[in-house]
């Protein structure tokens, strides 16, 4: 049974090269489904296998074990207390995270520790590597112009640079890692194959190297360049003259190597546009200090696992306007833990490293070579790093609890405590009372991701082309047997797919030619959206987008009840999250539609005080202004617009008013 286990397990490594278009966001959702599948048939599997066996090989009073649970409870308590429970356990297809997922990786680890031996971590490190060139250079082709000499950033099988770079930083780590006990066994067995085995090894090491500079991910290069500092001052501080040597030698190489490439750079100008630009520097900064306000409004749990944006919209700053507007993480972990946790998740979460360095990695530098122990020190090190611009995934969350789990196989072996099996004591019946509920945990799991498979599959359908889409009454009838599916994952995207159909029907020239039973279709869209934000109310695209449909139809029809729909909606989205100027922007041609100009030059003004360096502030007021009588000001006003973008339509309103 156990063999099974490890099958299952394997399998679910094997998920992440998985990639269907025929599902909404494909990168993400068919390797979240497939390791969801695997692991909870690995847990049912497991779980028959304890009920006949009566023993596990491993203790939940081992730190590292302890140190995860608590991390664990942490984030189930800030769920619970959170501002939205249910989207903190079950979270959305785009990112497939929340306390459902987390779960899994937690099921995923402690079966490792339960089944795995330390062949299987080889096999399990091999299988990594096999992947990892799939997984970066998967059409590669799309993203280099060698002709042009120019780089884009690479997704690979993994949808995303950032996550592609976490993977390799992993891969590389672990790969060496591989190389070193290859060599070490070489060097007692004269064994041909392993050689060989290295060679390929190193191979696909060299090759993934490439991969990663692509990906321009700013957080991992930081990471791996800390890494590989610590790892040569580790090896020139605890290892034999020979390695001091080595490091040293290799300490000036990397200074050479890094001076070297920056004047490269510099004359060449070969940066990557994204390493270049620094908006999205300045949006990152933001964003943290958003995270930071979240955490002093709820310090202790936070607004719970998931619920970041709810943070950044109440602290939003009116810097990200022209960038980046939306954020559901704040791309550094430790700060975003502060945000939706508080500081119980926080310290839970400081807790891992520290426990794995004074329990594991400690023993690992006093028992193994110095050139591997280092290793171990290197890489918890650049994750850590590179996680101060980034957050978890189900590629790191798996790669870090696999790292975890092989630094306490290799700590129990050299403290001869592997191979000791422990004896499940407890009365027959509360053994079996909880093997009952283990196992129908994952059945539940199996459950719940039928029906998210299939509404995500259905919901893709609704992002046909213009020319092959439904009609809105067609389309508004999809949603609603959507809405209409058990199971809270994916309501939030049906909610916001639909909102943003609404948006573009109301905004469409072509209102005129809707049927009645397209309008029929649009009202009962409006409504079902309008429901649905009872349900959700911190999701504020929602209001922006159903704001906009009210005022476009009421602009469009003249209907002046539309129109206050319009405006209650847009001051209630302005309460929730102050200084979003898009929300403003739409705010004021409502207030204008209805001729309410003072109000509507109230809000110009509030445009102008939170971003006095962009045009549309100065073109509303310059408007608004010359619409109450005062006309000197709103040629100041309009001059100004006009400074800041020459081929602003405030010449329009100037030249009307000469």
């Amino acid at each position: 049974m156990r063999t099974l286990v490890k099958i299952f397990l394997f399998l679910s490594i094997f998920s992440l090269i998985i990639f269907s278009t025929d599902l909404f966001f494909p990168y993400i959702t068919g390797k979240i489904f497939a390791f969801r599948f695997f692991i909870e048939f690995a847990f049912i599997a497991w779980i028959l296998d304890l009920f006949l066996r009566k023993t596990l090989r491993f203790r939940f009073s081992e730190p590292i074990v302890k140190a995860l649970l608590i991390f664990s409870g942490s984030l189930i308590v800030s769920a619970f207390f959170g501002v939205n429970p249910s989207f903190s356990f079950w979270s959305d297809f785009e990112r497939s995270e929340g306390l459902f997922s987390f779960f899994h990786y937690l099921a995923f680890f402690i079966m490792l520790l339960d089944v795995f031996v330390m062949d299987d971590y080889y096999r399990l490190i091999k299988a990594f590597l096999i992947i990892s060139p799939f997984i970066a250079y998967y059409q590669f082709s799309n993203y280099v112009n060698i002709e042009k000499h120019a780089f884009g950033r690479i997704n690979g099988l993994l949808g995303n640079p950032s996550y592609v770079a976490t993977f390799l930083l992993f891969v590389f780590g672990l790969g060496f890692y591989l190389v070193l006990k290859n060599r070490e066994l070489f060097r007692s067995t004269k064994d041909v194959f392993v050689l060989f085995e290295n060679w390929l090894w190193c191979l696909i090491l060299l090759i993934d190297i490439p991969a990663f500079f692509f990906t321009q991910t700013r957080g991992a290069y930081v990471g791996v360049f800390v890494a590989l500092v610590v790892y040569l001052i580790m090896l020139g501080r605890y290892g034999v003259a020979k390695e001091k040597k080595m490091a040293r030698y290799s300490l000036l190489f990397l200074s050479i190597f890094i001076v070297l490439g920056s004047v490269l750079i510099l004359k060449t100008n070969v940066l990557p546009s994204n390493l270049k630009d620094p908006g999205s520097l300045v949006s990152r900064f933001s964003t943290w200090k958003a995270a930071l306000r979240g955490f002093l409004d709820r310090p202790l749990l936070g607004y719970g696992p998931e619920n970041f944006n709810i943070a950044f919209d109440r602290h939003y700053d009116p810097v990200h306007s022209g960038l980046e507007t939306w954020f559901d993480h704040a791309h550094n972990l430790p700060v975003e833990l502060l945000a939706v946790t508080g500081v119980v998740g926080f310290l839970a979460y400081l807790y891992i490293f520290y426990i794995f360095f004074r329990y594991y990695f400690s023993i690992i530098l006093k028992k193994r070579p110095i050139y591997e122990a280092a290793l171990f020190l290197a890489i918890p090190v650049a994750y850590f790093i590179q996680n101060l611009a980034l957050f978890d995934s189900l590629t790191s969350y798996v790669l870090f609890f696999t790292f975890l789990a092989l630094a306490r196989t290799i700590v129990l072996r050299e403290t001869n405590t592997y191979s000791t099996n422990i004896v499940y004591f407890g009365r027959p019946l509360f053994i079996g009372l909880c093997c009952i509920i283990l196992f129908f945990a994952p059945l539940f799991g199996i459950y719940s991701n039928i029906f998210a498979l299939q509404k995500n599959m259905r919901l893709l359908a609704t992002f046909l082309p213009p020319q092959q889409s439904f009609s809105p009454s067609a389309k508004v009838n999809v949603y609603k047997q959507l809405f209409d599916l058990p199971g809270f994952v994916g309501r939030r995207e049906i909610s916001t797919a639909l909102a943003k159909d609404i948006f573009d029907w109301s905004s469409s020239r072509n209102l005129s030619k809707f049927s009645r039973e397209d309008f029929d279709a649009l009202n009962e869209g409006i409504n079902m959206s309008e429901e649905y934000l009872t349900h959700d109310p911190s999701h504020i695209r929602n209001y922006y987008l159903l704001g906009y449909a009210y005022s476009s139809i009421g602009g469009y029809f003249k209907d002046r009840k539309a129109l206050i729909r319009g405006e209650d909606i847009l001051k209630r989205a302005d309460k929730l999250s102050p200084g979003r100027i898009e929300f403003l922007e739409v705010l004021i041609k409502n207030l204008g539609a209805q001729k309410k100009y003072d109000e509507a030059l109230k809000y110009s003004l509030e445009i102008i005080r939170l971003r006095p360096d962009m045009e549309a502030g100065h073109r509303f007021a310059g408007v608004f202004y010359q619409k109450i009588g005062e006309t000197k000001k709103g040629k100041e006003e309009l001059g100004k617009a006009l400074l800041i973008n020459p081929s602003s339509t405030a010449s329009i309103f100037l030249e009307e008013n000469k």
